[in-house]
């Protein structure tokens, strides 16, 4: 976990920049992890994510409290976590036009990159926003799920390797014992951060002026609600969209259209959620890093293709989006906030009838 507390102001960055970077720079070095001649793996770590938050706060000349606090959110996305590996992929060739070629070919990679720890794979979990379904990015962030077996596993120093299976590109590497304990203590040091959790630092809730006549302290406690149904409401929306993309089956005429109806209507209610946000005097946190790291949606099965399996999964994750937003309505409520309320409720008139119409098409 990164902290306000970790992230040096600006003018004692500059002045320590080039031993950070250094530092950084070290790390990346030990961490990184090579497929064949194309593709690289850098497993990230507390050192590497300090870095890049403090360069882009260098680059964007961010030194607001708020908008620090709303950076270190969006990057703690790329931390690993205590049950799982988190690692930034290069698709990497010199020729434009080759690299061109294989970002196309690579189209499917989210399915073939795996962990293999005590003969069994765990599937790495990608962003499903950096592919279009024509090409991959050069840039990946992926993760590694891991059962509680593995993190014995590691803990033993058991071997590990890194699979690649995609048809057009097939590389196997075995993870060095020093690596292997460097992500072991990776792992430590987040379930620690999750039993220990640091206390709030100062910043979190930075809140400015509001037509609001509700108390700032209020204010602040509806925007949190706010947000958190705006990390879930984004998640959701893709995981719509990679619905309406993958569906096949006889249902497809009738489920395609709908599953489009229901993004289009929930990304018009993130887009309120987000201002309502705003309107109280908060930030709204929507970017794909933050949604990540904060949403309570079950991730999607990236191999579901049939269309009741989509009627399922989605009606399960709209009902999950609902519970929330109901929570959040009763916040709202003992706030005094007659806005918020009556926002919360149209969604849930909306979905509501929508996950009917899922599990009606179920039979």
């Amino acid at each position: 976990m990164i902290r306000a507390a970790d992230i040096l102001p600006l003018g004692e960055y500059e002045h320590r920049r080039d031993e950070l970077r250094g530092e950084a720079m070290s790390a990346r070095a030990r961490r990184r992890l090579h497929l064949g001649r194309h593709v690289t793996l850098v497993f990230e770590s507390h050192v590497t994510v300090r870095y890049q938050i403090q360069e882009i706060l260098r680059a964007e000349r961010i030194s607001d409290p708020a908008a620090v606090g709303d950076e270190i959110r969006a990057y703690a996305g790329l931390l690993p976590g205590a049950s799982e590996l988190s690692a930034t992929l290069f698709i990497e060739y010199a020729d434009r036009a080759e690299r061109d070629r294989a970002l196309a070919d690579l189209v499917g990679i989210d399915r073939h990159l795996h962990l293999v720890v005590r003969g069994e794979r765990r599937t790495a979990r990608f962003d499903p926003s950096q592919t279009d379904g024509s090409r991959v990015s050069a840039v990946q962030f992926v993760r590694f799920p891991l059962e509680p077996a593995d993190l014995d596993a590691f803990r033993a120093g058991a071997p590990l390797q890194i699979l690649l299976d995609h048809p057009r590109y097939r590389a196997e590497t075995a993870v060095p014992d020093s690596l292997t304990a460097q992500l072991a203590a990776d792992l430590e040091q987040a379930a620690a951060a999750i039993e220990h959790p640091p206390a709030p630092t100062e910043g979190d809730h930075t809140m400015y002026r509001s037509p609001s006549k509700l108390p700032e302290d209020a204010r602040a406690r509806l925007v949190d609600a706010l947000n958190a149904r705006l990390a879930d409401g984004l998640d959701l929306q893709s995981q719509i969209k990679v619905a309406h993309w993958n569906l096949k089956g006889p249902l497809f005429p009738s489920l395609h259209p709908l599953f489009e109806t229901f993004a289009v209507a929930l990304a018009a209610f993130n887009d309120e959620v987000a201002e309502r946000a705003v309107t109280l005097g908060g930030i709204a946190r929507g970017t794909s890093r933050h949604v990540a790291s904060r949403s309570a949606i079950a991730e999607y099965p990236a191999e579901t293709s049939r269309d009741l399996e989509h009627v399922a999964l989605l009606a399960d994750r709209i009902e999950a989006y609902l519970a929330g937003v109901r929570e959040a309505r009763t916040t709202a409520a003992g706030l005094g906030d007659d806005e918020s309320v009556d926002l919360f409720t149209r969604i849930v008139q909306e979905f509501e009838k929508n996950a009917w119409f899922l599990r009606a098409s179920q039979g």
